[in-house]
């Protein structure tokens, strides 16, 4: 009964020491039984209270550090590659925006080329023997928007009148 007794705490003692090695992390075993096979029982316990005395020095290490490297790692890639995502549908947005740019400054002009090709036919029935012109002033500073021409002597309108005789 005494024996049995003390195989029972030996075997409690066993489980608790095999519970300690999965929380410390993955040990080969190979490692283990070469390196303890050849040892006695009593060496066997010796060296597992000295490795129990380091291991109390790193108590205040964060166990879970290693696990929260590998999910930080993890969310970093996945925030890469919603940033490259991102940075690719900007580039996209901004090529359709100068896209879209060049195509209204296209419509500005061809519409302006219109309405100056009908103000000169309707100046040379108003007056008949002038011809007035129309013309698009670009200021640099309103990064290439549309202004009025000249009217009579290159005033501020938006019509110029040239009476030639």
């Amino acid at each position: 009964e005494k024996l049995l007794a003390q195989r029972a705490q030996l075997v409690a003692q066993r489980d608790g020491h095999m519970r300690h090695l999965r929380e410390l992390g993955p040990v080969p075993p190979a490692a283990l039984v070469e390196r303890f096979a050849a040892m006695s029982r009593s060496a066997q316990l010796n060296a597992l209270r000295d490795v129990r005395a380091e291991l109390r020095k790193f108590a205040h290490v964060n166990r879970k550090a290693a696990d929260q490297y590998v999910s930080f790692a993890e969310q970093r890639d996945s925030l890469l590659a919603r940033k490259q995502e991102v940075d690719a549908s900007a580039a996209a947005i901004s090529a359709l925006v100068n896209t879209l740019d060049q195509k209204k400054n296209e419509a500005i002009a061809r519409t302006f080329k219109q309405v100056a090709k009908n103000f000169g036919d309707v100046f040379k029935e108003l007056v008949p023997a002038g011809r007035g012109t129309l013309t698009m002033q670009h200021s640099a500073a309103a990064g290439g928007g549309g202004g009025g021409g000249g009217a009579g002597g290159g005033g501020g309108g938006g019509a110029g009148g040239d009476a030639d005789a």
